[in-house]
C-alpha cells in the first residue's frame, strides 16, 4: 500500500539575541586565534598542531618531559595524524626533538626557546583579558 505525501511544515524561530558573556567570549576567543597568527605568521597553524603546541606548552610550565608518544596519544586524532603534525612542527623548528639517553627507542620533545618566548610575551595581557570575559 502506497503511502501518503509527507507534508513539510516550515516553521520560522525569531533569533534570539546572544547573551553579552557569550559574545565577549566569542571575541575572546577569536582575538586568540588572531594572536596565534601575529606569533606564528609564517606558519599555517591548524586546531591540532595548536593543541599540541599548547600541550607542550604546559608541559613546560610544570617542567615535564613528554615523549613524541604521550604527546601523539594525547592529541585527540589518530597517532600516525599528530605524529605527522609533530614532524612537521621539528622540521619548522618550533619543536625540537631530544633523544632519550637511556631508552633509544624514545624521544622526547620541547618547545624551541623563541616559542617559549613569543607564548610568554602574550599569555599575560591574553591571561588579564581572558578573566575580564569571564567576570563579566
Amino acid at each position: 500500500e502506497p503511502r501518503p505525501p509527507r507534508t513539510r511544515i516550515k516553521v520560522h524561530m525569531p533569533l534570539a539575541a546572544s547573551s553579552p558573556r557569550s559574545i565577549a567570549l566569542a571575541s575572546f576567543m577569536l582575538s586568540i586565534r588572531r594572536r596565534r597568527e601575529t606569533v606564528f605568521p609564517d606558519l599555517d597553524v591548524g586546531d591540532l598542531a595548536w593543541n599540541l603546541l599548547l600541550d607542550l606548552y604546559i608541559h613546560h610550565g610544570v617542567e615535564r618531559r613528554v615523549s613524541i608518544t604521550a604527546l601523539c596519544a594525547t592529541a585527540g586524532a589518530p597517532t600516525s595524524t599528530a605524529l605527522r603534525h609533530v614532524n612537521a612542527l621539528i622540521d619548522s623548528g618550533i619543536f625540537t626533538r631530544e633523544p632519550d639517553p637511556l631508552d633509544r627507542r624514545r624521544a622526547f620533545v620541547r618547545l624551541a626557546p623563541q616559542v617559549i618566548a613569543a607564548l610568554d610575551q602574550g599569555r599575560a595581557d591574553q591571561f588579564q583579558r581572558a578573566q575580564t570575559t569571564l567576570r563579566d
